[in-house]
């Protein structure tokens, strides 16, 4: 195994390291041989960068941890990231850190065909509502037709409404729901033939919603005529329009940070998840035993029991089931609090998460 001690000098401080422990990302600056030999002073025997030095101590410690990159906390992220780059470590690497540390990525511009600027120009846009006052105005005019296709789909559940064709109040949520989804077909065919990568936009979930919804409204107009068909289904569809909504988070950077923080706790969400399974397990359990003896017992079986477990655990209690027996209800009580107890500490970690990393990317806006 080559033990071979390597010397590295950045902005004044030496820092001491194998070379077997550098070669293991042979990809990158440190990792190549021949690349970092070029920074090799061969007078003092060591080699020389002058780079951040706060910065540099989390990228060696990146090979030291066989992978481990994180942001130094003192540090910005824009500074750490380019520090990063300038050593070659992976993209991949870059953007995996950025996401556990729970900033939001910056959108990269597409250049949509170069040679045709009007196509760029457009697609800027439709698609980056901080280009430009027009396009600032186009992406608060669409989040407004979606959320008003939402209001209209709730207004329309009203049987006096849904009901009494007639009305003049039924009309007008005919108008606009009529108004909106043409607004989502032109605003749909305009950014298919303008993105730069028509297969990612075809596997977006958001742009199937857009195109399944306004597809089953036109199917409706279509068959609205022939009464022999039955077209409920379409409009079970169509409700699938309230997920719209995400799409409003596009054009507000506190949401994307919001929803990006969300994915980065994932790992805490599932802790938090299992710790509710296996809780409820346990009560559904424990309480069907003691119940189960009482002639009037609301608790069936232990899948039934799983409802009352729950709603005790977060201590909701909707009382539509209840002990009634007393071994029952001290477990019942002791059940409560140690279910709010177990369950508030996965929680209070998620929220600091949370609030720490939604200040971070604050201060970072531009």
């Amino acid at each position: 195994m080559n033990k071979k001690k390597i010397l590295i000098n950045v902005s004044g401080h030496t820092f001491e390291t194998l070379e077997c422990t550098l070669n293991r990302y042979p990809d990158t600056l440190l990792g190549d041989e021949l690349k970092r030999n070029k920074f090799f002073c061969d007078k003092s025997k060591q080699i020389f960068f002058d780079r951040n030095r706060i910065s540099f101590e989390a990228i060696l410690f990146f090979y030291q941890s066989q992978g481990r990159l994180s942001c130094p906390p003192e540090l910005s992220i824009d500074v750490f990231v380019k520090e990063c780059r300038y050593f070659e470590i992976s993209d991949k690497v870059i953007k995996r850190m950025i996401k556990k540390a729970g900033y939001l990525e910056q959108k990269k511009v597409y250049t949509f065909l170069p040679n045709i600027p009007l196509s760029r120009k457009i697609w800027n846009f439709i698609e980056y509502n901080d280009t430009s006052t027009a396009a600032l105005i186009f992406a608060l005019t669409s989040s407004f037709m979606i959320v008003m296709s939402v209001v209209i789909m709730c207004l329309d559940s009203v049987p006096s409404i849904r009901n009494y064709s007639s009305s003049w109040s039924r009309h007008i949520w005919v108008i606009g729901e009529g108004i909106t989804n043409a607004w989502f077909l032109i605003e749909l065919l305009v950014r298919f033939c303008f993105c730069p990568n028509k297969k990612k936009f075809l596997k977006k979930w958001l742009n199937i919603i857009d195109a399944v919804t306004v597809i089953c409204y036109l199917l409706m107009l279509a068959l609205k005529d022939y009464r022999y068909i039955s077209y409920e289904y379409l409009h079970t569809l169509r409700l699938a329009r309230v997920l719209k909504l995400f799409r409003i988070t596009k054009h507000s950077k506190r949401l994307q940070i919001a929803t990006t923080i969300i994915k980065s706790s994932m790992r805490d969400l599932r802790s938090l998840l299992f710790c509710l399974i296996l809780l409820n397990i346990f009560g559904a359990s424990i309480i069907y035993i003691f119940e189960n003896s009482f002639v009037h017992s609301q608790f069936k079986s232990i899948p039934h029991s799983l409802w009352w477990a729950i709603q005790t655990i977060v201590t909701l209690g909707y009382g539509d089931i209840v002990p009634m027996t007393i071994p029952g209800k001290i477990f019942a009580a002791s059940f409560m609090s140690f279910g709010a107890l177990t369950i508030s500490l996965p929680v209070l970690s998620i929220v600091t998460k949370f609030s720490a990393a939604y200040t971070k990317n604050l201060k970072s806006e531009p």
